[in-house]
């Protein structure tokens, strides 16, 4: 009897690689999910994070350049916008309205764009087109999903659905501008104008920003008196219920004086926003730059008090902790 020329220790083995089931592959698809949907969350914490610390060095930088204004115009700060004089006010929703970033354009390195700027003809003149639509970097929150068009159409005064206080860019007007998400402080208490009862003159500001007829009659320090710490400079405003300009005041456009300042007199990030108030799309409070140039982030659980208190220059609150 023949044997085999290959024995049966020679014989070539099939190898068998195991593999997953069915259900063994469901349970690890299920596994990643629970895992990606843990990470997530702190992903987008982790973006909002960096987006807030960018918001905050904007800041950081328009408060060093006011500073820097200042300290080369006497301690004086820029005017809060330029308006038109009339028996004896300032009419604040006419006029030529260079507004206060305009005018710390050199100190933030943005001599391009203040170098185009025609100061003797108004904001919305054709020889200002090129300034209108220049978007600057340190002006836009990074956070403000409401305003991701860099560029927009302010609605006009008066035109379809256009209302200050709601919704002044209801039906777009024909001019183009630059978004801005950073308005400066009027004060504690909104600006008399139409559609308003009450209210302070656009050039009787108690904050820090109000009206003027020149460019070189801004607030000084020394008028600080409730303390350059302890009052508010420029604050956040999304785009939620409009759009904002760092350029100034548009003569004609709808809630045109609002659109450069805000008003301290409601707390910031109410559920029944105005568009003159002050409102940021970062959870639980906004950034702040204050007179003395630091910025802090204000939280949502502030006494509206205090901050009515850090809304004026010069009225003697008490605002504990600050």
């Amino acid at each position: 009897m023949k044997t085999s020329s290959m024995s049966r220790t020679q014989q070539p083995r099939l190898s068998r690689y195991p593999a997953f089931t069915l259900i063994e592959l469901l349970v690890v698809i299920a596994i990643i999910g629970v895992l990606v949907g843990l990470l997530l969350p702190a992903v987008q914490q982790a973006r909002e994070a960096a987006r807030r610390s960018a918001c905050s060095n904007n800041m950081k930088q328009i408060g060093l350049a006011l500073h820097n204004y200042a300290h080369s115009n006497r301690e004086r700060l820029p005017t809060g916008w330029v308006g038109e004089l009339d028996s004896g006010h300032v009419h604040g929703d006419e006029g030529p309205g260079w507004g206060w970033a305009t005018q710390i354009l050199p100190f933030m390195e943005e001599n391009g764009v203040y170098d185009s700027i025609d100061f003797a003809e108004a904001v919305g003149h054709a020889n200002n087109a090129n300034a209108r639509v220049s978007v600057l970097a340190p002006f836009i929150c990074p956070s403000d999903a409401y305003g991701t068009e860099r560029l927009f159409y302010p609605g006009d005064d008066g035109v379809g659905a256009n209302d200050e206080e709601d919704n002044p860019d209801a039906a777009p007007g024909s001019v183009q501008y630059a978004r801005s998400n950073y308005p400066g402080m009027f004060g504690s208490e909104h600006i008399a104008h139409g559609g308003h009862g009450g209210g302070l003159e656009a050039d009787d500001g108690d904050g820090t920003f109000f009206a003027d007829a020149a460019l070189n009659n801004g607030v000084y320090f020394r008028h600080f008196t409730d303390g350059l710490s302890k009052t508010i400079a420029v604050a956040e405003r999304d785009s939620r219920m409009g759009g904002s300009l760092w350029i100034g005041m548009p003569e004609g456009k709808c809630a045109a004086m609002s659109r450069v300042v805000g008003i301290g007199e409601h707390m910031f990030n109410e559920a029944d926003p105005h568009f003159e108030d002050f409102y940021s799309s970062h959870p639980n409070g906004m950034n702040a730059v204050f007179a003395d140039g630091h910025v802090a982030f204000l939280s949502s659980s502030m006494n509206e008090t205090t901050f009515q208190g850090l809304s004026t220059r010069s009225g003697a609150e008490v605002t504990p902790g600050f």
